[in-house]
């Protein structure tokens, strides 16, 4: 880690660090909900043209997830 360049606002220090040693550090794994579509934990947009099946999406996506089913052939996971 780099030199501490003093606090945030929020009381947390603030550290500056070199690219490469932020490129060597593992990303933690993702945890999905529908895999490899809607992470869990986190927000997702559904987006398109009006009328284009964006609420009718969501609802199944919702009936999926809470039964334990696939969702386009993916799985899915409380």
């Amino acid at each position: 880690m780099g030199p501490s360049i003093g606090k945030s606002s929020t009381g947390q220090e603030l550290v500056i660090s070199r690219l490469s040693e932020i490129l060597k550090t593992a990303e933690p794994e993702t945890a999905w909900t529908v895999e490899e579509l809607m992470p869990t934990g986190g927000s997702s947009l559904v987006t398109g043209k009006p009328k284009a099946g964006k609420s009718t999406t969501a609802r199944q996506i919702a009936v999926c997830v809470s039964q334990g089913n696939s969702f386009l052939e993916r799985p899915t996971r409380i």
